[in-house]
């Protein structure tokens, strides 16, 4: 009906062998790319929800290409398993990107500020902000050189 909507892809590699790891689960370095009817996606925030609610979530904000990395507790990576993939972004009302600067910061002013004040408008369909309405899913593997692509047509 809308096409291909949004699209996720997922590298993941195996971290190396004989490091001690710090308490928690294991992470493997997870990174992306976000597109939305076939672009990059821009300014958007990516988070991944363990399909069973088990587990901590990860997220990552993409970049000018839509690219990302998953970050789980303010360290790099995700645990391996299957996830619900949700997307929040805003664009401007002209449909371009929404990215406050370091500048806007300093002054106070962030994403939230803007949306209430209507400066800005839902860039990606509302089912794709809610773990339990969202139709993306992708697993992240512990296997070095996964690669998955989640799709909605």
């Amino acid at each position: 009906m809308f096409g291909r909507l949004v699209m996720v892809v997922l590298v993941t590699t195996a971290t190396g062998c004989g490091s001690s790891q710090p308490a928690g689960p294991a992470l493997v370095p997870a990174e992306g790319v976000v597109t939305f009817k076939d672009k990059p996606l821009v300014g958007a925030t990516v988070f991944f929800h363990p399909e069973n609610r088990e587990g901590a979530s990860c997220g990552g904000n993409t970049d000018e290409t839509g690219k990302f990395k998953l970050w789980t507790n303010g360290k790099g990576g995700a645990s391996p398993g299957r996830y619900r993939v949700t997307v929040r972004c805003y664009t401007k009302k002209d449909g371009s990107p929404l990215i406050v600067t370091e500048a806007d910061r300093a002054n106070g002013i962030d994403e939230d500020q803007l949306i209430a004040a209507g400066q800005a408008k839902l860039g990606v369909p509302l089912k794709y902000l809610n773990r339990d309405t969202t139709t993306l899913n992708a697993e992240v593997s512990s296997t070095a050189g996964t690669s998955i692509v989640v799709a909605v047509n």
